[in-house]
């Protein structure tokens, strides 16, 4: 995601968070056929990574989490 690529997971913890219009979430027997699927179609993988890209850098960005601890930090203290 944070190179801007979509995403391909098979349905594991914490693995439907980081799918949001930007990949698929796939039992293992369809992984490759989904693969085939996205480089097949380079506009669908093109919407994708944009999408990625933004959701990375919106949810992961170093910035945004040591914020949340700060947050979090400051409750705590009080």
């Amino acid at each position: 995601m944070a190179m801007g690529l979509p995403i391909i997971v098979i349905p594991c913890g914490g693995s439907k968070e980081l799918v949001q219009r930007n990949g698929f979430i796939v039992v293992i027997d369809q992984f490759v056929d989904t693969m085939i699927m996205m480089c097949n179609n380079k506009q669908y993988c093109i919407d994708m990574r944009r999408k990625s890209e933004i959701l990375a850098r919106a949810q992961f960005e170093w910035r945004e989490k040591a914020e949340a601890y700060l947050k979090i930090f400051e409750k705590s203290g009080q």
